[in-house]
């Protein structure tokens, strides 16, 4: 089952002495990073419910938030009543100072985490417990937010990676008759601009040309890159599914072997969204609007960036084994590696702004 990074989780949990309420969201993150927000009651045990959500998740940003109301006599907990009394004399003595009558509100001040302390260091193993049961269930609760979402995108995927097979397709057919157009087309504009002259279309010369018009509209390799790419695509999608991993592998801006892009239009039947690209060296390409930065990657921090992408299968190497000038990030967190320079990329990025 696929699953979303992003997720809502929530549980109620009483008893006779408490109520915990357990709050979980999540976003995307390369890493797991927790963010706590325990009362006091619960302060100290942090890496006992850490480990709880290590068993659930592996990566992402989640914010957890526990909410404690208490039901019964409070056990293991004191109330500083001199604190208290000395804030409410500081905060008497400056409302007299101001010439304003003071009416202590006692329901904020119970609720000022630092006037609550515990009495001992002691844990209370069975609310312990009862904390773990609590968070455990919002974590359920978490996952399940998330397979449904999951579900959704996998459907969304699914539709996606189906409408591009249908439209490889329909190039595979239309393919053969554009060239063929294309020919009958040349040879009506030779034949009437030579008629203008009173001159004849020379067959052998005119099959020349059509030579080199052919190998231009010769798409067949681009074809069989595209089908490739697709069923590594579909097969990338269908193990995702299965296993339920929620970080899908690379499979955007496919490098082209052959050095020339994929042409697609209308005489296709196909109509796609214009998105400005930019040249990389070596018939690599990458959607500018994409593109986070382009770095130097002479720095320890930037090798360590390209190791760690390499690790986790985020690294794309465009340099066609020439030695890397430049690092590219993108906002899919992917790391391009091109053996152009970083002034003479960004000046490639500033000249597409301007023609835009």
């Amino acid at each position: 089952m696929l699953r979303s990074m992003t997720g809502f989780g929530r549980c109620v949990m009483e008893d006779a002495d408490w109520t915990q309420t357990w709050e979980i969201r999540s976003v995307n993150n390369r890493h797991l990073d927790l963010k706590w927000r325990l009362p006091l009651q619960a302060r100290g045990l942090e890496s006992r419910l850490e480990r709880v959500v290590r068993r659930f998740a592996a990566r992402g940003r989640m914010e957890i938030t526990l909410t404690l109301q208490q039901r019964g006599a409070a056990a293991n907990l004191r109330f500083d009543a001199a604190q208290a009394s000395a804030m409410l004399d500081q905060v008497a003595a400056l409302a007299d100072l101001h010439g304003d009558t003071f009416e202590p509100d006692y329901n904020a001040l119970f609720a000022i985490p630092t006037l609550w302390e515990r009495e001992s260091e002691d844990g209370d193993d069975e609310m312990e417990e009862r904390l773990e049961e609590g968070l455990i269930a919002a974590l359920e609760d978490w996952n399940e937010s998330r397979e449904t979402e999951g579900a959704a995108l996998a459907r969304d995927m699914t539709s996606r990676i189906a409408q591009m097979e249908e439209w490889v397709s329909r190039i595979d057919e239309r393919a053969p008759e554009i060239k063929e157009e294309r020919f009958a087309v040349l040879r009506e504009r030779l034949s009437e601009a030579l008629a203008a002259v009173n001159g004849e279309l020379e067959e052998g010369r005119f099959l020349q040309e059509m030579v080199v018009l052919s190998d231009k509209l010769d798409v067949s390799e681009e074809l069989t890159g595209l089908h490739a790419h697709l069923e590594r695509l579909r097969d990338l999608h269908l193990r995702q599914q299965n296993s339920g991993r929620p970080d899908v592998p690379p499979c955007g801006g496919l490098q082209e072997r052959t050095g020339k892009m994929p042409r697609a239009g209308p005489e296709f039947g196909i109509t796609m969204s214009k998105e400005r690209i930019i040249n990389l060296g070596f018939g690599n390409f990458v959607v500018a609007s994409r593109v986070v930065g382009i770095i130097n990657p002479a720095s320890s921090p930037m090798r360590r960036l390209r190791e760690d992408a390499r690790t986790e299968g985020r690294l794309v190497d465009a340099t066609q084994g020439r030695k890397t000038r430049s690092i590219i990030i993108t906002d899919s967190n992917h790391v391009i590696l091109s053996a152009i320079l970083p002034d003479t990329l960004g000046q490639r990025f500033m000249q597409e702004e301007d023609n835009a």
